[in-house]
Order: structure tokens, then sequence, then C-alpha cells
């Protein structure tokens, strides 16, 4: 008896970035042990204000249905950081007056300048 294979190709996953749906606000990154793989967390709600803060929580699965129109422009992500003191990627609190004005830690903005819209 021949066996049937029903595989379901996953979309391909979102692009490294910041993301808002409803309301929550989600970030992508590559895997430290395969820069390949991507996965998503959440990071907060962005009425709120609370995002970033170091507080991310994996959501399986969603980096799979983002889309591109959710991704947050560079000019949000800085004015992001701006606004909150809070580093846009990593959730540290930024000290550097240039990071500040930037929205994000120079090292995470040397990690991250090639993934900005």
């Amino acid at each position: 008896m021949a066996r049937l294979k029903w595989a379901v190709k996953a979309p391909p996953p979102a692009q490294i970035g910041l993301y808002v749906r409803d309301g929550e606000v989600y970030l992508v990154r590559p895997a430290k042990r395969d820069p390949t793989h991507r996965y998503a967390v959440h990071v907060g709600d962005i009425d709120r204000g609370n995002w970033g803060k170091r507080n991310h929580e994996y959501v399986p699965g969603l980096v799979h249905t983002l889309k591109e129109d959710e991704r947050l422009t560079e000019a949000q992500v800085f004015a992001y950081g701006h606004d909150t003191g809070y580093c846009a990627w990593c959730g540290y609190e930024l000290t550097n007056p240039l990071s500040i004005r930037r929205g994000i830690g120079p090292h995470c903005y040397q990690t991250i300048r090639k993934w900005l819209v």
C-alpha cells in the first residue's frame, strides 16, 4: 500500500525587523546558531509604549504569518527608541546621546542597519 505524503509548505519567513499587528509589537530576528533561520518574539504593546525593556517572548510560527506592510519603517523604529529611551532592538536602556537620538544602541545599530527598511 502506497503512503500518501501530505506536506504543507510554510510560507517564507518574514524579513528581519520590527512588526506591528493589532497593536502588538513583534521582533523578527535571525537565530544565533543558524542565521538563515528566523524567529519572532513578542516585545510589547505599541499603545502602552511598553515594548522593548527586555520582555521578549517567543511566538511559535508567527514568523511565517507576518506581512511586509506590518513592518515598521526605519523612522518608526528610531522614533520609538527616542521616545522611550530604550533600544528598539534589544530593549536595553539608552544612555549615549547619539543612541537616544537614533533610538538604537551602537552595537544594535551596527547589527541591524542592513535590515532596516
